[in-house]
């Protein structure tokens, strides 16, 4: 696992460093396009800017979004559409930041477009001859590592497959070897079957062999083969051995981590598994969004505030208990949309409760003020939840948090919802909201959500939030 996230790291550099050379070019050929000039470009700190936020942008795009996963295997069409994505990316987020900077109105926005066009044509071209490289001279040359696999007669068709096809580029199967004689000389993905087991020893004596990977439970009871792995070893031979975890084979195979707790080697199973890079990524996010998000809040405040209060009895804020990750009780912020005495009388309206299962919905609420309709037909009322973000009781995507009272009557299946922070917004907000009338199908988005994780997903969920709040959808 330590070597993998070492060859992922180097990766995402080396996309890194070509990034940042796709973006001084495209830069260069946009300023000509646009001035019919190019070597004084950095002498003006317009250009400069651009430089620098772009590459910040690069940086955190090829680290912290995943968007690099797979970068050897995935077809030229797939590629083209990263690097659309990419660029994509990264001029939304130059615009934001020349927005915040107050920096939009000096910009030429005609600049961008062709910036956008270069780079996507640049970094397209600059991957796949980066891939063509790392294949040909690292996975197909002789700087690969040479991989044996042993893997189990009745299996190792697909075994192998799989397996070769979430290698690195490091790494390059020679041949495979089973326990069934009569196997010699198939092949499989283009990998043939090359020695028994019992030949075994005798073929890493006399061949060039780096890497010895055992995906067959076999070892377990044969002897003989547990011996030829331990000499193997001893001749300096490094030997992979999968572990079997057939307990939890139910599960997606990134669920399951090695870990040291103390000084404990073992195994982790978990649906949220996050990396310290994403964990740190999600925080940024969380940060820079709950920050801005306050702001806005602040200026609601002044003007909503005042219309709550003459609107009906009781404090312009609402809070409540709700749970957070893992059973933690936090206070839920909200602009008051409903009457003072909302919570009691909650269990005389349970009866017409239109969501089946372990949420309230109800349609045309009594309790709810003239102004509480409108702040939450344009969700206003959750301005005051960015408090939340910053505190770190919430994130900017997630789950939806429960009350307390439908907390407690969840199964154990449901509790699995809450295993991440809750969200301001997340699949459920951007899936239609109200208009979702059965808490199990509540539950299966905030799950997909959880076992597909990414700060890209995030993003995009985000940027759908902001379409439905434009637009009302699904607010009731």
């Amino acid at each position: 696992m330590y070597i993998k996230s070492r060859r992922e790291s180097l990766l995402n550099w080396i996309l890194t460093f070509s990034g940042v050379t796709c973006i001084v070019l495209s830069l260069l050929i946009a300023h000509f396009v646009y001035f019919n000039e190019v070597f004084n470009i950095f002498l003006y700190s317009t250009p400069i800017k651009y430089f620098l936020i772009l590459c910040a942008e690069l940086f955190f795009i090829n680290f912290f979004t995943g968007l690099n996963k797979s970068f050897i295997y995935r077809g030229i069409y797939r590629e083209a559409v990263v690097s659309f994505e990419i660029a994509l990316l990264m001029v939304c987020g130059l615009i934001i930041v020349l927005f915040w900077l107050h920096g939009l109105t000096d910009s030429r926005r005609l600049i961008m477009t062709y910036f956008f066009i270069s780079f996507v044509i640049l970094d397209y071209a600059a991957r796949t001859f980066i891939k063509y490289f790392l294949i040909s001279f690292f996975k197909k040359g002789k700087f690969s590592s040479r991989v044996l696999v042993v893997a189990a007669p009745e299996t190792f068709k697909t075994t192998v497959r799989l397996f070769d096809k979430e290698l690195d580029w490091t790494r390059n199967i020679i041949g495979i070897s089973t326990s069934d004689v009569s196997l010699i000389g198939k092949s499989t993905h283009g990998k043939k079957v090359i020695c028994s087991n019992d030949e075994l020893l005798n073929y890493l004596t006399r061949n060039s062999v780096d890497e010895l990977v055992v995906l067959t439970d076999e070892y377990d009871s044969d002897t003989e083969l547990k011996d030829t792995l331990s000499k193997a070893e001893e001749m300096g031979i490094k030997v992979d051995i999968r572990v079997n975890l057939s307990l939890f084979d139910y599960l997606p195979s990134s669920f399951v981590k090695f870990d040291k707790i103390g000084n404990v080697q073992c195994i982790s199973v978990s649906r949220n598994y996050m990396s310290h890079k994403k964990l740190f990524a999600k925080h940024l996010m969380d940060f820079s969004g709950g920050l801005v998000g306050f702001l806005i809040f602040c200026i609601f405040y002044v003007i909503i505030g005042p219309i709550i209060k003459i609107d009906s009895k009781g404090p312009i804020l609402f809070s409540q208990p709700r749970v957070g990750k893992n059973g933690r009780i936090f206070k839920c912020y909200k602009f008051r949309s409903m009457c003072a005495d909302a919570e009691a009388r909650k269990k005389d309206l349970m009866s017409k409760n239109e969501v089946d299962g372990l949420m309230f919905k109800m349609k045309d609420d009594p309790r709810i003020t003239r102004v509480g309709r409108f702040i939450r037909k344009t969700s206003i009322d959750e301005l005051p939840q960015f408090i939340n973000v910053l505190k770190g009781d919430m994130s900017l995507v997630g789950t939806r948090p429960p009350t307390v009272d439908e907390y407690i009557k969840y199964e154990p299946k449901h509790k699995a919802r809450v295993s991440m922070l809750p969200g301001l917004t997340g699949l459920w907000q951007v899936s239609g909201r109200s208009d979702i009338k059965n808490f199990e199908d509540v539950v299966k988005l905030d799950m997909k959500y959880i076992d597909n994780w990414s700060i890209l997903l995030d993003i995009k969920i985000v940027l759908l939030t902001i379409k439905v709040v434009l637009f009302g959808k699904g607010a009731k």
